[in-house]
């Protein structure tokens, strides 16, 4: 164990001593649809009941909070201080009880860290527990659950001289939860930021950022073979952006320098084009559908603000 993760696991047990002082969980509620604070850099997740809204990044510094949506009442419920401080991450739900968060950037020694360390949220008993740490801890590293399975694409890590730019990767590594083990998978067709989506037992990247430009890269992952394939380009270079499949279709929602820009694939006909979806600008957003209706929450507009406390919806039913 590096000297950097030992400090970070003392800085975490130091967090949990903190907010487990209380006998219940700190908690507000709010009835305004809206997130609480702005927020962007976020993660995203839903069990097909609720949607929760994982850390990120917020005026005065990292969020260590999770809102969690109810889209019936329209009522947010905040947990203060569950979870590691970190933004530019991953999360995953296992289709049962647990959320598991991953990769992105914590703040140590006043300077910015990649996070090793893979959070568990139970949503029963909305406990939070640590079970590890990744091989390849990476920033905007984009992950999605299969049969068991974490599988972790792309993203950014940072160099060894200070003040040199950060180094894209295309490494893909696959966590067993039950076994508890990594390993690695054919890798990604190009180094970048990307986001990921899964339909079926295939994982799609969508666009992404090399830290030099933006990308229109749309690629797809045969689970089973192990077997990268590059699909048609996307109509612009996208990066800071979500996406979010639904049946056979995959949708975007911003871009880093265009960001009101919105894209739909339909993989019955191979083909892009501009969605119908009036999204409001922002970028580094966070993405869910549940119950046919798609929920575009937070981001910022700018690196200086403002960061954005909406709650995007877009309705899937004609």
């Amino acid at each position: 164990m590096t000297c950097l993760i030992k400090n970070l696991l003392q800085l975490t047990l130091l967090a949990l001593l903190v907010s487990g002082c209380s006998n219940a969980p700190s908690q507000k509620n709010s009835t305004g649809f809206s997130l609480p604070n702005g927020l962007y850099g976020h993660a995203v997740v839903n069990n097909s009941d609720k949607i929760f809204v994982l850390a990120g990044s917020q005026k005065g510094g990292l969020s260590r909070d999770i809102h969690i949506i109810n889209p019936q009442t329209k009522k947010v419920t905040t947990l203060e201080n569950k979870l590691l401080p970190r933004r530019y991450h991953s999360a995953v739900w296992d289709g049962k009880n647990s959320i598991y968060i991953l990769g992105g950037v914590t703040i140590w020694d006043r300077y910015s860290k990649l996070q090793p360390l893979i959070e568990v949220y139970d949503i029963p008993s909305k406990q939070v527990k640590i079970i590890g740490e990744m091989p390849v801890p990476r920033r905007f590293g984009s992950a999605v659950y299969f049969d068991g399975k974490i599988i972790v694409c792309g993203g950014s890590i940072f160099p060894r001289i200070p003040g040199e730019k950060l180094i894209p990767t295309n490494t893909v590594a696959i966590f067993d939860i039950a076994l508890k083990q990594w390993k690695k998978a054919a890798s990604l067709p190009f180094a970048e930021d990307t986001r990921t989506v899964i339909i079926k037992n295939h994982i799609y990247a969508i666009g992404g950022y090399n830290n030099t430009s933006s990308s229109d890269h749309f690629s797809q992952y045969d689970i089973s073979n192990d077997q990268w394939t590059s699909l048609a380009a996307i109509p612009q270079n996208i990066s800071a952006h979500s996406a979010v499949a639904v049946n056979d279709k995959i949708y975007t929602f911003g871009d880093y320098r265009d960001l009101k820009a919105s894209y739909v694939y339909d993989l019955s006909t191979r083909k892009w084009k501009q969605s119908s979806f009036k999204l409001n600008a922002s970028r580094h957003n966070a993405a869910t559908e549940l119950n046919n209706v798609i929920y575009v929450i937070g981001g910022t507009t700018s690196p200086s603000g403002p960061f954005l406390d909406s709650i995007q919806q877009f309705s899937l039913l004609k």
